[in-house]
């Protein structure tokens, strides 16, 4: 679509082809910025999907009741892959490192992964505390099965070395502090 526009914008009428006289990047860049205040469609669908992510993980209206039934049932839709969906659907994973990357979960839907959602502080929890998350058998556990009864239930493939015990103490800090 971008590609089109900026033939029309740099062609003008008839068929006679001319020099790109200036990067479409510089277009699309906002007038206040020095550009011309074009609109970048491709970042604008980008957020566009973006908000369709957003509205699945909520589930806050039908189409989005539909998809979740469809496609999810009980889980995130960041668990999810694109297969076998129509081209919305894929279109929703092609984007979704886009989406997860400024998301942050508040705790309460019961589906969010403990280890691999933005639900405390700013980063997952696989990230900070690395160790713990190569050798844990639950990679992929919900927060609420995690956080059972005041507890953290959680099992590793092996006993933990000295590094791993730094870090559980340090996770542990962390969940009682949040």
């Amino acid at each position: 679509m971008d590609s089109a526009r900026s033939n029309l914008f740099w062609q003008g009428p008839g068929d006679k082809k001319r020099y790109h006289m200036v990067k479409w990047d510089h277009l699309a860049k906002p007038k206040e910025f020095g550009g011309l205040g074009f609109t970048d469609t491709r970042v604008m669908n980008v957020c566009l999907l973006s908000k369709w992510i957003v509205k699945l993980e909520r589930g806050d209206n039908d189409p989005c009741t539909f998809l979740r039934n469809k496609y999810l049932s009980d889980r995130s839709f960041f668990s999810s892959d694109g297969s076998g969906g129509s081209q919305f659907w894929k279109g929703l994973h092609l984007i979704k490192k886009y989406t997860s990357q400024g998301l942050v979960y508040v705790l309460g839907n019961r589906r969010i992964r403990f280890w691999l959602d933005v639900w405390l502080d700013y980063c997952p929890l696989k990230i900070r505390f690395h160790r713990l998350f190569k050798i844990c058998n639950q990679q992929d556990a919900l927060v609420h099965k995690v956080l059972r009864n005041n507890e953290v239930n959680l099992t590793f493939r092996r006993v933990l070395g000295q590094r791993e015990i730094e870090e559980w103490g340090e996770l542990l800090r962390v969940l009682e502090f949040s």
